[in-house]
């Protein structure tokens, strides 16, 4: 219906713009019967006249003066909206990029990888914020933020990237004057230090899918 509806604006804008069916149908490729049903159907949608036609010459209404100019605005934007979504199907082509990520994993994977996409890219610019806190996407106007943990905010779009390994280490001198640790559960008798995003990990036993708590 919608496709439809801008064929029969096209119409009334192209036998406005002519004041001639035969150039306006010319001009749309389109049969002179085919324009005339584009035109009388408009009407009856809008249920005013928008054309006053006679053997030798069109004129507008005043409705139809009115119209014309908001229609020919609208159709051109629409127009300029199609163009624009053909470009984004076709890629990123330019414009601004503001990504946010944890230091430790920026050092580690944008050397590589951002140098890479604006080679492909040459027209997009990359401005990356370094945070390992959870910042506000509207507020910050971030467009990708890649983050360690679960996803906080279900609202939120997210894809696993890569695993994050960690690996829980403690100096000989604090091992040697604490309790012995043979398997995980002794950790909750010891001191640990850790980010936030890490406090509600746990450990799997043999791979399996039970964990410890």
């Amino acid at each position: 219906m919608m496709k439809t509806r801008i064929d029969q604006w096209e119409a009334f804008i192209a036998v406005a713009k002519e004041k001639n069916y035969k150039r306006a149908r010319e001009e749309l490729l389109i049969s002179t019967p085919m324009l005339s049903r584009k035109i009388q159907d408009l009407e009856k949608y809008l249920n005013t006249r928008l054309l006053h036609r006679t053997t030798r010459s069109v004129e507008l209404t005043h409705e139809g003066q009115e119209l014309n100019e908001q229609a020919t605005e609208l159709i051109e934007q629409f127009y300029r909206l199609e163009e624009y979504s053909n470009q984004l199907n076709e890629g990123p082509l330019h414009g601004d990029i503001k990504i946010t990520a944890p230091r430790n994993f920026a050092d580690l994977i944008f050397p590589k990888v951002i140098p890479k996409f604006q080679t492909m890219h040459p027209q997009i610019n990359i401005e990356v914020n370094f945070t390992d806190d959870f910042v506000n996407f509207i507020e910050e106007r971030i467009d990708l933020a890649i983050r360690m943990g679960n996803i906080p905010n279900t609202t939120m779009i997210g894809k696993k990237v890569t695993e994050n390994k960690l690996t829980i280490c403690a100096s000989p001198k604090y091992l040697k004057k604490s309790s012995s640790i043979k398997k995980p559960q002794n950790l909750k008798n010891h001191s640990l230090l850790y980010l936030d995003s890490h406090k509600d990990l746990k450990f799997k036993l043999n791979g399996s899918k039970n964990q410890s708590e």
